[in-house]
């Protein structure tokens, strides 16, 4: 069975992280790792004005610390001395750390799901994405604009977007295929 990877960078997020992660929690019928990077640039660690945002990023990496029941991964670069060097900081950066250490783990049958920290995803969202790439063999990745969040509807754009993921799943979420030439068993 494909292993489903999520990517979400973490910066400041303290607030809204434990509600993504309990919507994880309501996760059944798929196997999944939950790869986070906290992260900040190196320089904020001497700034008086970025202090909330490295100590909201160490409470998050002592929330997760404590995390039992999911599978994550986690990446430090928020901690003193592990921080973004100058010019190279910011969620882009982030989600290319993520998806470098995803890759070098991933099967070829495994799908990557990119998420924001304040996303909630619902119950069977995991599962639809490999119902998703099993209607669509030749497809190596949907894209979610839209969002589910405080009640909007969501949109999908990309080349299979009939039959992508229903109405009212999360914003800011893509999903891709690690290797687009393998199939995901059939789960539906």
């Amino acid at each position: 069975m494909a292993t489903v990877h999520i990517a979400i960078p973490v910066q400041d997020e303290l607030e809204c992280l434990p509600a993504c992660l309990d919507a994880l929690r309501l996760q059944e019928g798929v196997r999944f790792v939950t790869w986070l990077c906290v992260n900040q640039p190196e320089a904020w660690q001497h700034e008086p004005d970025r202090r909330p945002v490295c100590e909201a990023n160490q409470a998050c990496l002592h929330l997760l610390a404590d995390v039992t029941d999911l599978d994550l991964r986690i990446i430090d670069r928020s901690s003193p001395g592990r921080g973004w060097p100058p010019k190279r900081s910011g969620v882009g950066h982030a989600r290319k750390e993520l998806m470098d250490a995803i890759c070098a783990e991933a099967a070829p049958r495994d799908i990557i799901v990119s998420l924001d920290a304040d996303t909630l995803t619902p119950p069977g969202y995991l599962r639809s994405l490999i119902v998703s790439f099993n209607r669509h063999p030749a497809a190596c990745g949907f894209r979610v604009t839209g969002g589910a969040l405080a009640g909007r509807s969501s949109g999908v754009s990309g080349s299979h977007t009939d039959n992508a993921p229903e109405r009212g799943y999360p914003s800011a979420a893509a999903w891709y295929r690690v290797r687009a030439e393998t199939n995901v068993e059939d789960v539906g």
